[in-house]
């Protein structure tokens, strides 16, 4: 996992379209038609990841891909560090799965 450099806004894009990529990894996969929002509470119902990251993630998400507000170093590092506490624990989950 590289973290990602350059633009903060299209950092953080990255960041969240891994966020989706892990957790369809983990059978937990988005619709078309679900917004950002209502993926997240899919997620924190489905799988067992610390609700501080996974709604970090998604904020961040939200304002680098609909808003027009600044965004800075200080934000891609929230993101890249919330998303790999995420995988974090997704992998712990792996690890604990039965029969490992």
């Amino acid at each position: 996992l590289t973290r990602p450099g350059g633009n903060a806004r299209e950092a953080i894009i990255r960041c969240y379209a891994r966020f989706e990529r892990s957790l369809a990894l983990a059978e937990t996969r988005r619709p078309p038609w679900q917004t950002a929002t209502e993926f997240m509470r899919t997620a924190l119902k489905a799988l067992p990841l610390e609700p501080a990251d996974v709604v970090s993630l998604t904020r961040l998400f939200e304002v680098a891909r609909f808003s027009r507000h600044p965004l800075g170093e200080d934000e891609r590092d929230a993101a890249w560090e919330a998303l790999v506490s995420i995988r974090k624990s997704l992998a712990e989950r792996t690890d604990d799965a039965p029969g490992r």
